[in-house]
């Protein structure tokens, strides 16, 4: 029994160590959202090292090149949209049965009808390009941004795209958030672990 307690200790202070240096990191991503950094390079630079950010699966990051080469091939930064938003920037990451394609935009960017149409249309392209051995993969885009604009028609739009796993819409402010809740019960832990020996 004690040889478990250690082991839990020992298991909790890592943990600790590591929720404290990810403190940092969300520190500085939340100063990149206050600032509305720009996509390409930095915030895209700082998920690409820092991808747990996105999603606490996405451990290891590996970009999936080819893909985000396809998508820039067929979706060229010629859209007067993109005015706003400088150009389109891609991180595609293979995992377990899922491509997972995210769009970065600007922490102050709201996402409208038109972007949702886009973003489903990436999807849609990269499934024609995954060939027959791959066929049985799923491909989801998550559009990073500032949130979603208000109308009902776009709500209810990003609503249907999420319940059918095709979009995702995810705001700075939840990512920072939930990543902020994640570390900070590693902390709270071992501070009450520790406590108690």
């Amino acid at each position: 029994i004690k040889l478990f307690k250690d082991w839990q200790i020992i298991e909790a202070k890592e943990m600790y160590r590591l929720a404290l240096v990810r403190i940092e990191t969300i520190k500085k991503f939340e100063k990149f959202i206050k600032e509305n950094a720009r996509e390409v390079p930095t915030i895209h630079n700082f998920l690409k090292s820092f991808s747990w950010l996105l999603d606490p699966r996405l451990m290891n990051f590996r970009d999936e090149v080819t893909y985000s080469t396809l998508l820039r091939e067929k979706f060229p930064d010629d859209d007067e949209e993109l005015e706003e938003n400088k150009r389109i920037d891609f991180l595609c990451v293979d995992f377990s049965d899922t491509i997972f394609i995210i769009e970065l935009k600007r922490p102050d960017h709201k996402v409208n009808d038109k972007t949702l149409k886009q973003a489903l249309e990436y999807s849609s392209f990269i499934e024609t390009k995954l060939g027959n051995e791959n066929k049985n993969r799923r491909v989801e885009v998550f559009v990073i941004c500032g949130g979603i604009v208000s109308t009902p028609s776009v709500q209810k739009q990003a609503n249907a795209l999420r319940e059918s796993r095709d979009v995702y819409i995810k705001d700075y402010y939840s990512l920072l958030k939930n990543a902020r809740n994640y570390h900070q019960e590693f902390i709270e832990k071992y501070e009450e672990m520790t406590k108690i020996t």
